[in-house]
Formats: C-alpha cells, structure tokens, sequence
C-alpha cells in the first residue's frame, strides 16, 4: 500500500486515478511546482494488469505493471504523494474541493479526475 500522511495539508492538485493518464498528470503538475497528491483505490488502472504492451511509444516491449511502476517512481522523483483508498465523495468548499476518504479528509485547490476505463462485456 503506498501511503504518506498528509491530514490536514491542502494540495494544489488532487488526481483521483493512478492509470498512464493521472500519473502523467501527476508528473507535470509536480514539475510546475504544485503540491500533488494521486489518489487511487489500486494502483495502475487497467495498464498494471495488463501483460505486455507492446504499443508504448519509445519502448518496443514492457509489462504493464513495469510501466505503471516507472511512472511512480518517476511521479516521486518530483515529490507526487500518494494514497491508496476509495473516495467516498467530492464537494465544493470555497475556492477549493474537500475529498472524503474511507477515514479522512484531503482538500485541493484543483482536483483531475482520471478514472480511465474498465473491461466491458459486449452481452453477445
């Protein structure tokens, strides 16, 4: 579980989504200097479970969790925290957002919402 204790801190920028799209968020917004949090109930969205991509620019062949761990490390490098929980709610506080957590609270003056995509059955 990654995890970094931030109760009561308020966050430039808050990803809810750690799939290839929140974490290259994640990565410029850190790089511009906002304090950035990514939030995610399972890390990596559907890229960490995949096998093999062999369709990422620049890379002829890598496992998807290789992938979506080269994307934390790199997120971390520019101070990106990060919390595995489910949100339970987003609300408007003011000129900032409050998200409520499984058990506590974290606010951000933006927050990007980068739920990415699930696996549909076609019921053919």
């Amino acid at each position: 579980m990654i995890h970094f204790d931030c109760m009561g801190n308020v966050y430039d920028v808050v990803i809810l989504g750690s799939g290839p799209g929140g974490l290259s968020a994640a990565i410029y917004s850190a790089r511009y200097a906002r304090k950035t949090l990514v939030v995610s109930k399972s890390f990596g969205g559907v890229a960490a479970k995949a096998g093999y991509i062999e369709n990422w620019p620049g890379t002829k062949k890598i496992l998807g969790i290789e992938l979506v761990n080269n994307f934390v490390e790199h997120a971390k490098e520019y101070g990106v925290e990060f919390m595995e929980k489910e949100v339970k709610s987003i609300s408007k506080k003011g000129k900032s957002f409050e998200v409520d957590l499984e058990d506590e609270k974290v606010k951000g003056k933006t927050i990007i919402l980068s739920m990415g995509m699930k696996n549909r059955k076609l019921n053919i």
